[in-house]
């Protein structure tokens, strides 16, 4: 399997707006806020796509794809080396808050999921392109 693209209305809009606006509100007067400006949408955007990607596969077995481990090492290492170089230890919380949502968020999908029973023809185009 390959990588997958997002594919929620609006999903990279939700990404983009908030990273460049955040960027240009802060501003980069120097090369020494540039790297950890470039180590965070590092780290944003491949576990942004890594969630995408798992999200459209059929099983969480899809990690081990060389493509899905490197978009993994990738984000990984630019959030490690921000919270351990940078000082970002805030982000810790934030990565522990963001998991507990997103498991929250993928119960409610098999609880919905699973209440409703739909013709195999729904359920294809719900998984391919529906998310809650």
């Amino acid at each position: 399997m390959s990588l997958r693209m997002p594919t929620e209305h609006g999903a990279w809009g939700l990404l983009a707006v908030p990273f460049f606006s955040a960027a240009a509100v802060a501003g980069v007067h120097s090369s020494e806020q540039l790297v950890p400006l470039l180590l965070a949408g590092v780290a944003i955007l491949s576990l942004f796509l890594l969630r995408g990607s798992l999200e459209g596969a059929s099983s969480w077995h899809a990690i081990f794809e060389p493509a899905h481990l490197g978009l993994a090492a990738a984000g990984a290492a630019a959030g490690f080396a921000l919270i351990l170089l940078y000082d970002r230890y805030s982000l810790c919380a934030l990565a522990a808050s963001a998991g507990v949502l997103y498991l929250i968020q993928r119960a409610l999908v098999v609880r919905h999921e699973g209440s409703k029973v739909l013709d195999a023809e729904e359920r294809t185009r719900r998984v391919e392109k529906r998310s809650l």
